[in-house]
């Protein structure tokens, strides 16, 4: 007959002997007959969790995770639309803003022309030469007018999938200089105008100032304005720009938005000079040309003698379009002369 230790015991209470019937196949456990019962209740149970949670995971099936994703693809669809609607309407703004520019600059100047003609008319003071310009200034109108715009859409390039646009003048598309030939058309203080307005002259003692203003607008494309410097030459000059909406005076520096250069080296930005060079550098019978460069907002002056060239920057918010030509003298006998 077997000892008590070599008999099976439950493992749940120790009991040994042939109430001892039965070993669970997962965990190896012997068990009596009340405890086995009780161990395949505790399994039950525990299944009926597993299919408890079972069941609450096929109810959620990643709906939260959709939801959420599908709402960071609405904002975003409409982060978009509001994007691409306020670039649509900068476009549109800028697009009206160029026309406008557009016609009151061709506006003016042919106003200029009508007055002009209209007073050289009533004064019977004109001749072939002033007919042949008012033909080729007409020549020069036409073909802008007939020119296709100079606007252009670009789409930015930011490395985003949906590229915005935006409107801009096409500076390569630059207008016609025939129609623009430049000439002096307003003086103040000790300056006279000759030679329809193409030479500009000094006329009172050393030390006293004037200054004269071109007669074109530029708010587009690159111009450049040839001139010699003739007469009793002995003295500093001023070239540069002035808005068309701000009024001259005698010095032509000390007018606010001013930008230019007396003689070369002397750099003038906002009616102030900004640095000294020697008032030597110019001599009589030199000859510069003063480039206005109105895509990049810069003027650039050439010392065609010794073959130099300077540049300056233009704050619009200060200096803003359309500019005018702007010459300026303190040297009795001195004379610009524009060439064509």
């Amino acid at each position: 007959m077997a000892s008590a230790a070599e008999k099976k015991r439950c493992a749940q209470c120790g009991k040994a002997g042939e109430i001892v019937v039965s070993t669970c196949d997962g965990c190896q456990q012997l068990s009596c007959d009340k405890h086995i019962n009780e161990h395949r209740h505790e399994l039950a149970r525990q299944i009926d969790n597993v299919g408890q949670e079972h069941d609450l995971l096929q109810n959620l099936n990643g709906e939260n995770d959709a939801h959420l994703i599908l709402s960071r693809i609405d904002a975003w669809e409409q982060e978009s639309i509001t994007r691409v609607q306020v670039a649509a309407e900068a476009a549109r703004t800028d697009l009206r803003e160029l026309i406008s520019r557009t016609k009151n600059e061709r506006k003016a100047l042919l106003g200029k022309l009508a007055d002009e003609l209209q007073s050289n008319r009533k004064s019977d003071d004109y001749t072939e030469n002033d007919i042949n310009r008012w033909i080729q200034q007409l020549k020069g109108l036409r073909e802008i007018m007939e020119k296709p715009s100079n606007v252009e859409i670009v789409e930015e390039s930011n490395g985003a999938s949906i590229h915005l646009i935006k409107v801009r003048e096409n500076c390569s598309q630059q207008q016609p200089h025939a129609f623009l030939s430049e000439r002096f058309d307003k003086a103040v203080g000790a300056v006279a105008l000759s030679q329809d307005g193409l030479m500009a002259w000094h006329v009172d003692y050393i030390g006293s100032n004037g200054s004269t203003s071109g007669v074109n607008l530029y708010s587009s494309g690159t111009h450049h304005i040839r001139f010699r410097l003739e007469g009793d030459w002995g003295h500093w000059f001023f070239s540069g720009i002035i808005p068309s909406s701000q009024e001259m005076v005698a010095d032509a520096s000390r007018s606010r938005s001013v930008y230019g250069w007396w003689d070369f080296e002397n750099t003038v930005i906002n009616g102030k000079q900004q640095s000294v060079g020697k008032a030597e550098f110019i001599e009589k019978d030199d000859e510069m040309t003063l480039t206005l460069n109105c895509g990049k907002k810069q003027i650039e002056l050439e010392h065609h003698r010794t073959n130099s060239l300077t540049h300056l920057p233009v704050d619009l918010r200060v200096c803003p379009f359309p500019w005018k030509l702007l010459v300026g003298f303190d040297w009795r006998g001195g004379c610009v002369h524009i060439l064509r």
